[in-house]
């Protein structure tokens, strides 16, 4: 399945998760946890590591490998948390179902759109390349997305705010850098874009 993926489509992803996964587990294993004993090496370039390395205390994060691999001792997986409780073990599966319903809805002209906004979101295409790319006329690709009631202004906000607040959230990169990775020349022009966003994050 990977193969169909865009490589920068693929690195975002590595980088999102990697960063969210670096908040969760002391949040679940507790402060203690054995920072010296992961080890980490990615398929990403030296500076996209770096930026990594501050998720992970004491972890050195190696570049240009083969795949991406994140190695937790066996031991510490096995650990039961000091917060487990059943009730929340509900609660959480419950809304997984839900997440996986809401995106197994994502289907049409919309869906297509998101997956080709987000494959280059410092440069995303304008509505006519973007028909071209999905090979239907502009005024087709305006018609499908009214009856999906949405538009490509729409969508274009929605992936730009979706991956602004994912960036913020969860890699560490700075407003600028944020900006300049969503197609913004001026951190003052994405602030304004994303008025809220600072309430919405923090």
């Amino acid at each position: 399945m990977t193969g169909h993926i865009p490589p920068d489509v693929r690195s975002f992803f590595v980088e999102r998760d990697l960063a969210a996964i670096g908040q969760l587990l002391p949040l679940l294993f507790g402060d203690e946890f054995p920072w010296h004993d992961v080890s980490i090496e990615l398929r990403l370039g030296p500076a996209h590591c770096r930026a990594l390395s501050a998720k992970f205390p004491g972890v050195e994060v190696t570049p240009a490998r083969a795949r991406n691999v994140l190695t937790v001792p066996r031991e510490v997986l096995e650990r039961a948390l000091p917060q487990a409780d059943p009730h929340t073990a509900t609660l959480c599966e419950q809304q997984c179902h839900e997440l996986l319903d809401r995106r197994r809805r994502r289907q049409g002209t919309a869906a297509m759109m998101r997956a080709l906004l987000v494959r280059d979101p410092s440069n995303m295409p304008s509505m006519a390349t973007a028909a071209r790319q999905l090979r239907i006329d502009p005024r087709t690709l305006h018609r499908h997305l009214a009856r999906e009631h949405t538009s490509y202004r729409a969508l274009i906000t929605e992936t730009r705010e979706a991956l602004a607040i994912e960036l913020l959230a969860t890699t560490g990169l700075t407003v600028a850098e944020v900006a300049h990775r969503l197609g913004y020349s001026e951190v003052a022009a994405f602030s304004r874009a994303f008025k809220t966003l600072d309430r919405r994050t923090t």
